[in-house]
């Protein structure tokens, strides 16, 4: 009685695990962090961004696919548009743009979902 016990004990727990591990699925992708240029400005995905102009604004999250497209525009113009890596472990993009002049950019990085194109982020940041 003893075993019969431990076996439906361990069969119990087995099933439950299982069922655990195909509820859980993947994690979204972050939004994404904005650091202005100057690396002591920063704004969280649901923060309103503004920038000085310039070099080395960077762009940061996790959970992406590896494979990502990244698109800039500048008052609704074409300004970026380019394939990356999103760096392992855990699919996380750093990019670094330089936005200049000054305006309102729109970053958004799209990747493949279960075989479909999906606009993973949409950041906006002014630039002044």
């Amino acid at each position: 009685m003893k075993n019969f016990l431990q076996l439906s004990t361990l069969l119990l727990l087995s099933l439950a695990l299982c069922v655990t591990a195909i509820n859980a699925g993947p994690v979204d992708p972050s939004g994404l962090t904005v650091t202005c240029g100057d690396g002591t400005t920063i704004f969280l995905p649901d923060e309103i961004a503004t920038c000085p102009n310039g070099p080395n604004i960077r762009f940061t999250g996790d959970n992406y696919p590896h494979n990502i497209h990244v698109t800039v525009t500048l008052d609704g113009v074409l300004y970026n548009d380019q394939d990356f890596d999103a760096v392992a472990p855990q699919g996380s993009p750093d990019l670094l743009e330089t936005l200049s002049p000054a305006g309102l950019y729109e970053v958004v990085i799209t990747g493949k979902v279960k075989g479909k194109i999906v606009v993973l982020a949409d950041r906006t940041v002014t630039c002044i």
